[in-house]
């Protein structure tokens, strides 16, 4: 586990690729609501941190996990409890 989260950062590599599968279309435009704190956002515009087997997305108020996508023995697994609602 990194010891610091800017190193779990990413430029849209690994973590993007796993959303990619699950989303064949361009999830990035989607619009996101958060569950805790109400906000909006722009998808894109949020911080994707994980890598090639868990990707989350955060709140860029609250910071609470909005998007959590992983990878299984069984497939792909895409929790998204901490979202209000997901707009494309």
């Amino acid at each position: 586990m990194a010891s610091n989260v800017a190193d779990l950062m990413l430029d849209g590599d690994p973590a993007t690729q796993l959303l990619q599968e699950i989303f064949t279309f361009d999830i990035t435009l989607a619009k996101i609501r958060c569950r805790e704190c109400g906000s909006a956002f722009g998808l894109g515009a949020l911080a994707l941190v994980g890598d090639s087997q868990e990707a989350r997305v955060r709140c860029s108020n609250c910071e609470s996990d909005l998007i959590r996508a992983s990878r299984t023995r069984e497939g792909l697994l895409l929790e998204l409890s901490g979202t209000r609602h997901l707009h494309f």
